[in-house]
């Protein structure tokens, strides 16, 4: 009896339930962090990138899984620019994931925390977040492959890059945002999580043209084409019919079914399509 309650108390210490605000055990263990920092998060805004920033003391790598969507954006859930901060730094992995709902940070591979906490101030101080932090080396193990599955899924994981946050910032620079002011414990940008209806409000609702003002050369026109499309889902065959549209517009292009695949690609990276890959059909993420 006395050895199991030895046991115990040993098993006990690897584990500590931790709640909001746990900004402070977060930024105890960026300290600690000297090889990696590895998360998942839905959202990421600025404030809590900077936290990161304030609270290292290695010049540690990052690998972030994420769900780069302009509707996100659009709505304030996630900064433009907290990627643009993260992206800024010499050694870091950016992957958006559109079913991402995990919240989890791994610290090179001494602590791992989950949580129901995004990587924002909402997550970390503000609403009534529930999560445990783990040391059991063993578990961090296997918490750390599931990151690393995740990160290598090519047929969903699409890498985040300058070219598309530039691209993204262009077509949300001219969007009104709402005037700051303050904000209650639930925050009002991550509400949306806990909605019934959060698939419709992945889609993007500044409308085509303020698309079309950040697009140009063979992603506007692909898009165009797109928009042509009377239905929100579509398949690749219904785009090869544009075929011969589009190589009037790009007459020196004699691969044009092969831009139009790395258009929808590019498309799809920055948060405007959908693909799926049981049904191979795409989904338009625009009203």
């Amino acid at each position: 009896m006395r050895c199991v309650n030895q046991w115990s108390i040993a098993v006990l210490q690897d584990f500590e339930l931790i709640q909001t605000p746990w900004i402070d055990q977060f930024k105890d263990l960026i300290g600690e962090t000297k090889s990696r920092l590895m998360f998942a998060s839905p959202f990421i805004k600025k404030a809590a990138i900077k936290t990161i920033w304030d609270a290292r003391k290695s010049n540690f790598s990052i690998v972030g899984l994420t769900s780069f969507k302009l509707r996100n954006f659009e709505r304030g859930a996630s900064d433009i620019e907290a990627f643009k901060d993260l992206l800024s730094i010499r050694d870091v992995t950016l992957k958006s994931l559109p079913r991402i709902h995990s919240k989890v940070y791994l610290f090179d591979s001494f602590a791992a925390i989950i949580t129901s906490g995004n990587l924002t101030p909402g997550g970390l101080v503000r609403n009534l977040e529930l999560g445990m932090l783990i040391r059991e080396k063993r578990l961090i193990e296997d918490i750390g492959s599931y990151l690393e599955t995740l990160r290598s899924d090519t047929s969903e994981a699409a890498t985040i890059t300058n070219d598309i946050v530039k691209d993204a910032e262009s077509i949300l620079e001219n969007i009104q945002r709402p005037e700051p002011r303050e904000i209650d414990y639930l925050d009002e940008m991550e509400r949306d999580l806990f909605r019934a209806d959060a698939v419709e409000d992945e889609v993007f609702q500044g409308g085509t043209d303020l698309i079309l003002t950040g697009l140009s050369g063979w992603k506007k026109d692909v898009f165009e084409c797109l928009n042509r499309i009377p239905k929100q889902t579509f398949s690749l065959e219904e785009v090869y019919g544009f075929e011969l549209h589009l190589a009037k517009l790009h007459p020196e292009n004699h691969t044009v079914k092969d831009k139009i695949r790395q258009q929808l690609q590019h498309l799809r990276d920055i948060g405007l399509v959908e693909f799926s890959t049981k049904g191979g059909t795409y989904r338009k993420l625009w009203v």
